[in-house]
């Protein structure tokens, strides 16, 4: 019992010793041995001006917009990045377009900016059709301050990240899809359950007699879709070879919808001209009457589920 009793008497004397010894010492911080490199100039002041782009992305898009589940990318316009914001508002169509809408951003013009109504007006009517909501939503609008900066953008010509006003992006036309009916349109074609071994991605499936109209979808920036040119449909029994495809004309062909109009463009395709058993692939061309050389789809290089897409198959 005495040698425990010694024991923990030699322990608690140590104890002590040790926190004597941190008393004695100097309690200042120790020294940093990175002093050193916060030595020099200091950083300046942050000087990107409000008016340009990088400050109306710093200070109002960034953290008054990307916000979770809003322009975070879960939809457009896209204002996670400097660039993602830029090429999602300057000359970007409008998803849903109203007079004089088109864009969401026009250079020089805030009053047919999608965007500058977007953040000034909390309900917007065009021709019937109403759009509401203030942006932000669901937060406090935009300071006077703010919208000034945004408005002097805009009316400056919408200028780059380098200061520069950009040039009309005037684009090749997309093709967007297409719809393979009966000549009366009581029966779809192309759905997914008459395809291939039911695989929507496959051809399908059509009789030897059959007479079908394809309708073609297109879009363009810049030119109306009943003003494509050299629209036309070709087929081939070789799927990357068109070479000596044959030519099929198309017609601009209208078909009215409860709340729009369905613009496309109709060929009229009789499968008697082609053996039985055999699968037919088919490419859409269009051209704007701005580039040189018809848009095309699908391509060679496109990843064959389109090409399988965009075929149709002859049972015997």
């Amino acid at each position: 019992m005495m040698k425990k009793y010694f024991l923990w008497l030699l322990l608690v004397s140590i104890i002590a010793a040790l926190i004597n010894s941190c008393k004695d010492k100097d309690e200042t911080a120790p020294e940093n041995p990175f002093e050193s490199l916060n030595s020099g100039p200091q950083i300046p002041d942050d000087s990107i001006s409000s008016t340009s782009f990088l400050g109306i992305h710093k200070n109002i898009f960034a953290v008054k917009c990307a916000n979770p589940s809003c322009h975070d990318g879960s939809f457009e316009p896209d204002f996670r990045t400097v660039q993602s914001a830029y090429a999602t508002l300057v000359y970007h169509p409008v998803i849903k377009q109203l007079d004089p809408w088109q864009v969401r951003i026009l250079p020089f013009d805030t009053a047919k900016s999608w965007l500058w109504q977007r953040v000034i007006h909390e309900r917007i009517v065009s021709n019937g059709d109403t759009s509401g909501g203030r942006m932000p939503l669901y937060r406090e609008s935009l300071s006077p301050a703010e919208l000034s900066s945004i408005s002097k953008w805009i009316l400056a010509g919408a200028r780059d990240i380098h200061g520069n006003v950009p040039s009309y992006p005037n684009q090749e036309p997309k093709i967007i899809a297409y719809g393979a009916f009966d000549p009366t349109f009581a029966i779809e074609y192309s759905k997914d359950n008459n395809r291939v071994d039911s695989l929507s991605y496959n051809p399908f499936i059509v009789s030897h007699n059959d007479v079908v109209q394809i309708l073609s979808v297109a879009s363009d920036d810049s030119t109306k879709i009943s003003s494509l040119q050299n629209c036309r449909l070709k087929l081939s029994l070789l799927k990357d070879d068109f070479s000596a495809a044959a030519s099929y004309p198309c017609n601009y062909f209208e078909v009215p919808t409860v709340t729009d109009t369905f613009r496309t463009w109709r060929t009229t395709i009789n499968v008697a001209n082609f053996p039985t058993d055999t699968v037919v692939y088919m490419r859409f061309y269009a051209n704007d009457g701005d580039h040189a050389n018809d848009t095309e789809f699908p391509l060679n290089e496109s990843v064959f589920y389109y090409k399988t897409y965009w075929a149709f198959y002859i049972k015997p």
